[in-house]
């Protein structure tokens, strides 16, 4: 009876994750900003990243029950709860920190499963750790657990994107510039997926773990891992288009500098003293010397 009970509580988890995953975001705009408190506490997002990338660039974990910031269950309700243990941060940071606690806890299991079977250093932690039966996992366990890595892929190149976003030169593009604003108001968004896709990696993988050498059908479990995957990959897909305007603006911004500068020179130098206005003409890109 308790299983029964058990059953159809995840059932239920699994519808309202599914609604969820195919609405348009509206109804979670507010809930989601209502979490951020930014107090200008500055994190080096771009150095905390170099150091994921590394660790996940070939290799992706599966020991991931250690995942301090993750206690199971609604997928949505974790997220939120990270969001606000995370409050203070900006957003990119929010995405960034978020991540790398993902892969610090998890990204060395995945370097001794990469390495079971040629190097005996690996083999024997693995044997430690009650490893082996789940490094030979059933072809049905391999393909949830593929799935799994997609999203964590597609998790990590939306957080690049986010940062990359958040260290444009505000010298050329204000927030208040359109393709600026269009992008950040879709920041919060995109950081929530981001987060709510570790959560839900998290989940499957503990599963994973759990269930061992176990036939059972995880097919609904995998299409939600996918549909979560398109979800964040067509989110992605949007901010880099928003980035591309943004880079746009920035170099119409820039030339826009150049050209009054020429036209300022032209008109306060001396009429036979042309140097400071060569010097411009032929200087090529920031950081050259001129010809």
């Amino acid at each position: 009876m308790a299983g029964v009970t058990e059953q159809a509580k995840n059932n239920q988890i699994i519808r309202n994750d599914r609604r969820l995953i195919l609405s348009d975001d509206t109804g979670l705009r507010k809930q989601i900003q209502a979490t951020h408190a930014h107090d200008n506490r500055a994190v080096d997002v771009d150095a905390i990243l170099v150091i994921i990338r590394d660790i996940l660039q070939f290799v992706f974990p599966l020991d991931l029950m250690a995942f301090s910031m993750c206690s199971g269950g609604d997928a949505h309700a974790s997220a939120i709860v990270i969001l606000e243990l995370l409050s203070s941060y900006t957003w990119d940071a929010k995405a960034v920190l978020a991540l790398a606690s993902f892969s610090v806890n998890y990204g060395q299991f995945w370097l001794i499963a990469e390495n079971f079977t040629a190097d005996p250093l690996a083999k024997s932690l693995a044997v430690l750790r009650q490893l082996p039966d789940i490094l030979e996992l059933s072809d049905v366990m391999k393909t949830r657990m593929d799935t799994t890595n997609s999203l964590v892929k597609v998790s990590l190149e939306l957080t690049r994107c986010i940062a990359e976003i958040g260290r444009l030169p505000s010298k050329y593009i204000s927030h208040d510039a359109e393709p600026m604003a269009i992008a950040m108001s879709h920041i919060p968004i995109a950081v929530y997926w981001t987060i709510r896709s570790l959560v839900v990696c998290t989940s499957q993988v503990t599963d994973i773990l759990g269930m061992s050498q176990q036939v059972i059908s995880l097919t609904a479990e995998t299409w939600e891992i996918s549909s979560l995957g398109h979800k964040v990959a067509s989110i992605q897909d949007h901010l880099k288009t928003q980035l591309g305007l943004c880079y746009q603006h920035i170099d119409e911004k820039k030339h826009n500098e150049y050209y009054q500068t020429l036209v300022h020179l032209s008109e306060t130098a001396p009429h036979l003293d042309n140097q400071r206005i060569l010097k411009h003409l032929i200087h090529s890109k920031d950081g050259q010397h001129p010809l």
